[in-house]
């Protein structure tokens, strides 16, 4: 991490916890995002995380500097065919869009990278609607796998990602990927 990362204090909360973010911090954060998301914001968000999808794992993603909210997002982690292990920005229902919430310097690509670290993932998708993804640190690690789906690996590219797996895995893999896209 960056001098500017390490000073950041990333947690992952679960849904029952993040009802102890400050209100106001909360909503100075979704007014000064890079990208506006009500569906993030406090008055949509906690009651989606109390209602929807309770057997799910979902954590939210809070960045702090120093004592500032300067990020937040939840995420689901999901595993398909008992092979493959991922998160994902998560959408509820009716949630129309999956922007991120956080501050213009935060260095978003070392945040999600640290996510997939404590996660225990290789792979993070966003099913965004915008077409710069996550930021345009993570380009580099980021690929786009459908025309609507992104995702952060820690590969360069998704061939990179499949070559990595061992052989027998490479054919159900696809499988999978193509399976979870629909």
């Amino acid at each position: 991490m960056s001098d500017n990362a390490a000073k950041l204090d990333v947690r992952l909360l679960n849904r029952d916890e993040v009802g102890g973010i400050d209100p106001a911090d909360w909503d100075r954060l979704s007014d000064a995002s890079v990208a506006a998301n009500p569906f993030y914001e406090r008055w949509s968000l906690l009651p989606a995380l109390r209602h929807f999808d309770r057997s799910e794992r979902i954590y939210v993603v809070v960045v702090h500097d120093l004592d500032r909210l300067v990020g937040l997002f939840p995420v689901i982690i999901k595993t398909k065919a008992w092979l493959l292990r991922y998160a994902a920005v998560w959408k509820f229902p009716n949630c129309l869009a999956t922007d991120v919430l956080f501050e213009p310097h935060l260095p978003l690509s070392e945040v999600i990278d640290e996510v997939m670290t404590r996660l225990k993932v290789s792979i993070m998708i966003s099913p965004t609607h915008r077409i710069s993804g996550f930021d345009v640190a993570s380009r580099s690690r980021f690929c786009q796998i459908t025309r609507d789906r992104k995702a952060v690996t820690r590969f360069g590219t998704w061939q990179e990602y499949l070559a990595g797996l061992p052989a027998k895995h490479r054919r159900e893999t696809k499988r999978v990927i193509s399976r979870l896209l629909e």
